[in-house]
Order: C-alpha cells, then sequence, then structure tokens
C-alpha cells in the first residue's frame, strides 16, 4: 500500500511541476495591454474612415460647407472640435495641395479637408483607448475577463458610431475619458486641477461632458468614507465649471440662445432605434454586474442622467448610436470604481482582523 501511495504521490507532484512549467510559459501579463494599445486604433480608423467613406454626414468634407454648418445654430457653441479640426486642415494646407475627394454626400469634398477629420478622429481616439485601457487594468497593466468583455463590448459601439463623422465626437470621448481617470490619480489636488480642465475643454466640445458629474455622482452614493466624499467633491467640479461654460457660450456668443439644434423626437426609426439602444445598455449592465454585482449604481446614474437623456429622445438622432457612447464611459467607471473600493474595503477588513493561531490539522481522537 505504501508503495502505491508513493507512487500517486509521484505522479501528483510531476503533474504539478508540470502545470508550474506551463504557466512559466505564459504571455506577460501586460502583453495583451499593450498589443490592444497598438492594433486596435489603426485598424479601426481605417476600416471607418478611409475603407468606408461616411455615407452619412453630408455636405461637411470642404472648407464652405463646414463653416455654413459649424458657424451657426446649436453647433457654433462646440468651438474646441471645430477649431482643432481647422488648426489641422490649415497646416495641411500649408504642406500639401488640395484636390477633389469622392464622397457619397458630398460632391464639393476635398482631400485635405477629410484628412483633417481622420487624423483628429485617429489621435482622439488613439488617446482614449489608451485611457480606457488605463481605466479597465489593474497596475501591472493586466487585464481580468469581465473587464476584457467590457473593453471589447465598448471598442464595438464605439466604432458602430463612426458612421458619423464629426470634429467633436471623439474628442469629447477623449475628454470624458480624462475628467474620470482624473479623479483615480494620487494627489488629489492635482486630480481636481486636470478635472476642472477637462470639464473646461469638455465644455467647449459638447454638452455630453455633463456626464462626468452623473458618473461621480453615481459611484460616490456606492462607495465609503473619504472615497466618496472625494467623489462627491469632483462631480461638483464638473458640475460648476462645465454650467459656467455653459453658461457663458450662450450668452457671449453672438445669435439667438440653443439648447439644441431643434425637435426631432428620436428622428427617422426613432422606435426602432430606441428598443436597440435599449437592448445594447441591457448588454452593458450585463457586463458591468460582472465586475461588481449590484444593479443600483446603474439606477443611479439613470437618474442623475435624466437631463441628458430628456435631451436625447427630444432632440437626438437615437439611430447613430454615438449619444449611447457616454452614458456607456460612465457607466464602467461607476463599476471599475466600485470593484476597487470593494477590494479596499475587503482588504481593509482583512488587515483590522486579529490574527488567528494555526489550527489544529490532526483529527481529535475520539
Amino acid at each position: 500500500m505504501t508503495d502505491k501511495m508513493q507512487a500517486l504521490y509521484d505522479k501528483w507532484r510531476n503533474l504539478g511541476i508540470s502545470a508550474d512549467r506551463r504557466a512559466r510559459k505564459r504571455l506577460p501579463q501586460s502583453a495583451l495591454f499593450w498589443a490592444l494599445v497598438i492594433a486596435i486604433p489603426p485598424s479601426t480608423i481605417l476600416s471607418t474612415h478611409l475603407w468606408l467613406r461616411s455615407a452619412y454626414s453630408g455636405d461637411l468634407f470642404h472648407l464652405q460647407g463646414f463653416l455654413n454648418q459649424y458657424d451657426y445654430g446649436i453647433y457654433r457653441y462646440r468651438l474646441l472640435g471645430r477649431d482643432a479640426l481647422l488648426f489641422i486642415y490649415r497646416h495641411l494646407l500649408g504642406a500639401f495641395h488640395d484636390r477633389p475627394y469622392m464622397m457619397p454626400r458630398d460632391p464639393n469634398a476635398t482631400q485635405l479637408f477629410y484628412a483633417s477629420y481622420v487624423l483628429m478622429d485617429a489621435l482622439c481616439f488613439s488617446l482614449s483607448n489608451f485611457l480606457l485601457l488605463l481605466l479597465l487594468s489593474d497596475r501591472k497593466r493586466h487585464l481580468s475577463d469581465q473587464n476584457l468583455a467590457m473593453y471589447l463590448y465598448l471598442t464595438l459601439i464605439q466604432t458602430l458610431a463612426m458612421a458619423v463623422v464629426t470634429p467633436y465626437d471623439q474628442l469629447a470621448y477623449l475628454l470624458i475619458l480624462t475628467s474620470l481617470l482624473a479623479v483615480t490619480l494620487p494627489g488629489r489636488w492635482v486630480g481636481y486641477a486636470i478635472l476642472g480642465l477637462a470639464a473646461l475643454a469638455g465644455g467647449l466640445t459638447r454638452e455630453t461632458q455633463f456626464l462626468v458629474t452623473p458618473a461621480l455622482f453615481s459611484a460616490a452614493l456606492f462607495s465609503t468614507g473619504r472615497r466618496s466624499r472625494h467623489l462627491w467633491a469632483a462631480g461638483l467640479i464638473n458640475l460648476a465649471v462645465f454650467g459656467l461654460v455653459y453658461i457663458a457660450l450662450r450668452v457671449f456668443l453672438p445669435g439667438s440662445d440653443a439648447v439644441a439644434g431643434g425637435n426631432t423626437y428620436g428622428g427617422k426609426w426613432a422606435f426602432e432605434s430606441l428598443f436597440a439602444l435599449a437592448l445594447l445598455f441591457y448588454v452593458s449592465t450585463s457586463l458591468a454586474v460582472r465586475m461588481h454585482a449590484d444593479i443600483r449604481p446603474t439606477v443611479a446614474l439613470l437618474i442623475f442622467s435624466s437631463p441628458y437623456i430628456v435631451a436625447i429622445l427630444i432632440s437626438g438622432v437615437l439611430r447613430e448610436l454615438r449619444l449611447l457612447v457616454p452614458i456607456l464611459l460612465a457607466q464602467t467607471f461607476v463599476y471599475v470604481e466600485l470593484q476597487l473600493d470593494s477590494g479596499r474595503e475587503a482588504r481593509s477588513t482583512a488587515a483590522s482582523e486579529p490574527p488567528q493561531g494555526p489550527q489544529n490539522l490532526v483529527p481529535e481522537a475520539r
């Protein structure tokens, strides 16, 4: 019997050594992180901006058509994206000769003006992709299975939303992620300063910067202690800066004040689009609760975000999908923050418990 037990023990030990060797042959944990940083942005931009030219945005890919839209109405408030694209175009025009460029809905499109969109979106998407991966990974740049699934889903929705080419959407996503990541920095006042600057730039870019506040408030509502107070304060900073910029633009810029471009009530295929958006949000929520098993933060986020939701239902075009992206980014931050807060609370509880003595592993004699 002893020989058989020794043989079983040796076999079990050899299996353990073999498994350990296989584990040592795995790729570095950070390899996936950096592969996604490098591969996703160029492949996404090439597939959406060059291989499939925009058939949705019309008459906006030459200078005069662009100015006709972005100098008037609700679009004149989106200063940062407009001026950034014109800045790129002027520098391209100084280095290259412009020429006509075939676009499905703009017969006057020019090559360099469309290239300005491509370069700007590529830069903003690359940076926001990097920030999103930073948000979802740990300090060693390792992505858990749940967080990787959320990243891939968010990237899918962003890619689908790129059917609409604008000078401000990708920039707005980048500033939202910058704002949310700022509150995770070790230096609290440095984080507040970066958040304030991002809120200022976000207010000059698009109204979606408002959603940073619902994200921070929702995370604060379910966080503990000092962390909760930090998130409440950060949410108020974003709301104050964004609110001041929002009001100042409508007071000081010439022309009649506008809150929306018009009442669309969801646009064409409104009911079908709303149903699709609800299903897509359900998928993101299903992924989120795998990160932190609680549906209440999502309910709180929707309540805090109700001004934005009402605005897009009245004046948005729901089939564009791009209106959903900021809410998904906000939801992702909330659940990552609560996931980390749960880990901090568990470590704090474990550290406060008195150490237990060694347990007696020998069965008591009967």
